[in-house]
This record gives C-alpha cells, sequence and structure tokens, in this order.
C-alpha cells in the first residue's frame, strides 16, 4: 500500500538493511536494524523510523505475523 520514502538529513552515504515483522492487516509491528550503520546513528534511525511508516497489502489468512527485510540505500547528499 504504501512505502514509506526516509527523508533524512544525514552525511555520507549508508545501505541499510532492517528486520520487519508484519500483521495480516500489513501494519509493520517492528523494525530493527540488520546491518549497514551503527545502531543509533542518524541511517539507522532514519531508516528505522521510514519502515515503521510504511504499510503493506493485508492478507487476512497470512501468519499471524510475517517478516521481512527492507533494504535502503541513502545517498549522499
Amino acid at each position: 500500500r504504501h512505502l514509506d520514502v526516509p527523508g533524512y538529513k544525514c552525511q555520507g552515504r549508508s545501505d541499510i538493511v532492517v528486520r520487519i515483522e508484519v500483521s495480516p492487516s500489513g501494519i509493520v509491528l517492528s523494525a530493527e536494524l540488520v546491518s549497514g550503520a551503527q545502531p543509533g546513528s542518524c541511517f539507522a534511525l532514519a531508516a528505522i523510523r521510514s519502515a515503521l511508516a510504511s504499510e503493506f497489502l493485508p492478507l487476512l489468512d497470512a501468519p499471524r505475523r510475517q517478516i521481512g527485510t527492507l533494504n535502503y540505500a541513502f545517498v549522499a547528499q
């Protein structure tokens, strides 16, 4: 439904991987940094914030929670 595009003011560039859990209704329940930056860094926080703001199509016959990853490529501004 909606894959959020992160807004950020970080300096430099980074490729971030975030692990997400999604409910059958398409809501992102949790997001955690997998790789690409230090926890708590500007890029990590922007990626997690964006992942939590994303929404997926509902699939009511899906398992209780689905696990996946989102990849973010932050380019130098």
